[in-house]
């Protein structure tokens, strides 16, 4: 019973939760004990609440003890990915596309009931979702996260012998790496998803990035010139940087970090940019972002951080 089940709402540990029956806590805590108790009689509503996983205890609403929400989300064994990014760099439709992928692959694993709508998540989200795996890709486009804001999106996997993984997928609003846009208190609130990340989705979009200090080569220079129609431009460096100021605001340890899997997205590759080297090769993307993105100051800094062996570089349409 050492499952960790973070808070969707503060990251924290939920447990040991309180649990409700009907809206009345349980004045107990709800686990087995030495005796190996199966149910615990709440003793007004007279429920007959199960102890473990195995017997339905994740059928029930529990409140959490660090910031008192009340989370109705079954419970199972976490797995916690987040997306970071600049404004407008397609993390929300990034989102969609990966839960839509997730259930054409595994349609008898991943099912529409199962998914669990958490704080600030776009309402007309499963729609979403059945546009794509409908049509294969997006004909009308998710509403942008809001400023300080995150969608926590969680899906339930199964696993097989009736137990489940619990997949969150936090999606924060890009402003938060902009330093100018957001106050301490704001960005130190909204950082609480770092506590919990095992995976992250770090989008690099090179219609939003500033280039003016980058070195770029001059094929990417004509493909911008050509490409880029509005004025958004954004310090990619300074969004990792802030990234990394939220794993040490949260007092997250080198040891932990190293352990985390962090994967570079090239976005946007069906523009053309990416259309001289192979796609499928890690080293190939590295080495375009170094020489023709300029980005070589990114990715020395990614280094620094995380280690070798959990960095990956892929490239996404969206």
């Amino acid at each position: 019973y050492n499952i960790k089940n973070p808070c969707p709402v503060c990251q924290h540990a939920s447990e040991p939760a309180i649990y409700l029956s009907y809206g009345l806590e349980l004045p107990v805590r709800l686990h087995p004990g030495k005796y190996g108790l199966f149910h615990i009689t709440h003793p007004i509503t007279n429920e007959s609440m199960p102890t473990m996983l195995l017997n339905g205890k994740d059928k029930l609403e529990r409140k959490c003890n660090h910031c008192k929400n009340i989370i109705s989300a079954n419970m199972g064994t976490e797995k916690h990915i987040a997306l970071a990014g600049v404004a407008e760099s397609g993390k929300t439709t990034l989102v969609y596309r990966l839960i839509a992928e997730l259930m054409l692959k595994f349609p008898d694993k991943v099912n529409f009931t199962d998914i669990i709508q958490v704080e600030q998540t776009d309402p007309e989200l499963i729609p979403y979702i059945e546009d794509i795996i409908k049509d294969g890709y997006l004909k009308n486009f998710p509403n942008k996260t809001s400023t300080g804001q995150r969608r926590a999106i969680q899906l339930k996997i199964d696993r097989g012998l009736n137990m489940f993984y619990r997949l969150f997928i936090n999606d924060v609003g890009g402003e938060l790496y902009d330093i100018k846009s957001m106050s301490s208190e704001e960005s130190a609130l909204t950082a609480q998803f770092v506590r919990n990340v095992e995976s992250i989705l770090f989008i690099v979009d090179p219609m939003t990035i500033d280039f003016s200090e980058c070195d770029t080569s001059e094929e990417f220079k004509v493909w911008l010139n050509k490409n880029i129609s509005h004025n958004l431009k954004i310090n990619i460096f300074e969004a990792f940087s802030r990234l990394k100021e939220f794993f040490e605001s949260q007092n997250i340890s080198k040891r932990d970090i190293s352990r985390i899997n962090i994967n570079i997205v090239l976005v946007k590759s069906d523009m053309g940019y990416l259309s001289q080297i192979d796609t499928t090769d890690q080293n190939a993307i590295r080495g375009f972002m170094e020489s023709d993105m300029g980005l070589s100051r990114l990715i020395s800094d990614i280094t620094s951080v995380f280690s070798a062996e959990h960095i990956k570089y892929i490239t996404f349409s969206a």
